[in-house]
């Protein structure tokens, strides 16, 4: 493995740095091949985290944020995160972190797809697979007392000789069975919708899943329904940036993902985002990110 290689935040690499000894978890952290327990993000973030650097999350996690203030943008949008905030990434999500405070520290949990679809017997609830998610949700000192025990005892049953497997997903489902059940309760981060946030939120839901092949604003009016006039008129009032600017957004995170964290030549990241040369997609990033794709890679 290339020291210099940028840190991908999944669960293979970070395996990897522990059993290299490049990583010392110091009981952080528990990484299996399908689940992760994390106890204090605090104690690994200097190793796995360069700030205004975007990252992918193959695999959902749900947090709690014990201490300090954070801020992220996720999934394009930006979000301040303090204590007693419920965090959910779900797999896949672009997490871009900007700053953490000197003593930000959060716990969590986290599982694969494989074992998510495992875990409820293929009947998943929505919110942990879908854009019905709140990424925050604000939590009271009960439930901030119940996720802690909950991932103390998860913590505390993998590393028991007397306890099996089967004991360990009942409290991780239980875990995520809390989320559902705060996520169904709450208003998009405790707020209420109105139309144009609900069709915001639903217009970057779909961005985020489709941009890297599709960029043209009548596609995404089309799957709403709606005319590509009246799409990005409520996008513009709703966030203050137009509808094409937040599809540029997505590519580009796309783009700067794969440039950091892939060993894809510029040509085939060019082809998977479905432009029509090298010589485009390159013009493209250099107008919206002040440097050429090759610049970006090698900073």
């Amino acid at each position: 493995m290339e020291s210099n290689r940028p840190i991908k935040l999944d669960f293979e690499r970070i395996r990897d740095y522990i059993k290299l000894g490049i990583l010392d978890n110091t009981g952080a952290a528990y990484v299996s091949k399908d689940f992760a327990v994390l106890l204090s993000f605090n104690k690994l973030r200097k190793k796995f985290i360069t700030l205004n650097q975007p990252y992918r999350f193959d695999e959902l996690r749900v947090c709690c944020v014990k201490s300090g203030t954070g801020h992220a943008i996720i999934n394009l949008i930006d979000y301040t995160i303090n204590k007693g905030t419920m965090l959910f990434i779900g797999g896949g999500s672009i997490v871009q972190p900007i700053s953490f405070t000197p003593d930000f520290d959060m716990e969590a949990i986290s599982v694969n797809d494989e074992l998510l679809q495992m875990l409820f017997n293929g009947r998943v609830p929505s919110c942990l697979i879908s854009g019905e998610s709140k990424t925050t949700i604000p939590m009271t000192g009960e439930e901030e007392n119940i996720f802690n025990r909950l991932i103390e005892d998860a913590w505390l049953i993998i590393h028991s000789n007397s306890m099996d497997k089967d004991t360990f997903f009942c409290v991780t489902k239980a875990i995520l069975c809390m989320y559902s059940n705060l996520n169904s309760k709450a208003g998009v981060n405790g707020e209420v919708h109105t139309h144009e946030r609900e069709v915001f939120l639903k217009f970057i839901n779909l961005v985020h899943k489709f941009s890297k092949k599709e960029r043209s604003l009548v596609f995404y009016a089309n799957t709403m329904c709606m005319s590509q006039r009246y799409l990005g008129t409520l996008i513009s009032n709703a966030s203050d940036t137009t509808a094409k600017e937040w599809i540029d957004k997505s590519v580009i995170a796309e783009a700067k993902v794969m440039l950091k964290h892939s060993d894809m030549q510029v040509s085939q990241i060019s082809e998977a985002l479905n432009f029509p040369n090298v010589s485009f997609f390159c013009k493209f990033f250099k107008r919206l990110t002040g440097t050429t794709p090759h610049g970006y890679k090698n900073e």
